[in-house]
């Protein structure tokens, strides 16, 4: 099982970002994508709960929900974002081949 240092580790490595940016609110239309990625990965690569991974992050559980559920629309659906999906493959390797 993927502990969530690992995690938030790898998320900053591969998006080139400090673990203490994964905590930060930012506004706007995309928001923090690394936050949204490392909650993601914190609930279906570590197995936390929404509200564990609301703690790990300093979100709320329901902020996390809309984050999988981005990243989820975002990756897979009809209109394929492909920016994304590399970033997705290249997290995927680096936190599952540890």
């Amino acid at each position: 099982m993927l502990s969530s240092t690992t995690v938030l580790r790898a998320v900053a490595r591969v998006c080139e970002v400090k673990v203490s940016a994964l905590r930060k609110t930012i506004r706007g239309r995309e928001g923090n994508l690394p936050r949204k990625l490392a909650a993601y990965w914190l609930v279906m690569g570590a197995n936390l709960k929404n509200t564990e991974a609301g703690e790990v992050l300093e979100m709320h559980p329901v902020r996390v929900s809309q984050a999988l559920r981005e990243i989820r629309e975002r990756r897979f659906s009809v209109y394929k974002d492909r920016d994304l999906d590399a970033l997705m493959t290249e997290l995927e390797a680096e936190i599952l081949n540890r």
